[in-house]
């Protein structure tokens, strides 16, 4: 991915002092000033049920990627319902009793910048 396209569209955490900001320097350097690193991001399929407003009861389907640090299956499960609990703060829609019906990974995104 060229860099100016990633870094247009990510938003910088903890970003050095740098005269006109590190994301707009990012963006601006040329591809092959960038080593070739490749970033892996696991990418989960979940299932989830639960109850609208209305007492009808549904199930949907939803996708994660997540940071590498967050894939460990002793705690996958974990991770995955605190976002969903953040999902579902976020929308405006009634899900009552909100709760993960399962899991599965898909693989691994791999992004290489640069």
């Amino acid at each position: 991915m060229h860099p100016n396209q990633f870094f247009n569209h990510v938003t910088m955490l903890d970003e050095s002092f740098i005269p006109g900001g590190a994301q707009a320097l990012l963006a601006s350097a040329h591809p092959k000033n960038f080593l070739p690193v490749p970033v892996r991001l696991p990418v989960y399929r979940i299932r989830i049920r639960f109850q609208t407003g209305k007492g009808v009861c549904k199930t949907a389907e939803k996708y994660a990627v997540l940071p590498p640090a967050y894939d460990n299956p002793e705690f996958i499960d974990e991770w995955l319902n605190m976002f969903l609990e953040d999902y579902k703060n976020e929308n405006k829609r009634d899900m009552i009793g909100l709760e993960l019906d399962g899991f599965e990974k898909l693989g691994n995104a791999v992004l290489t910048i640069g």
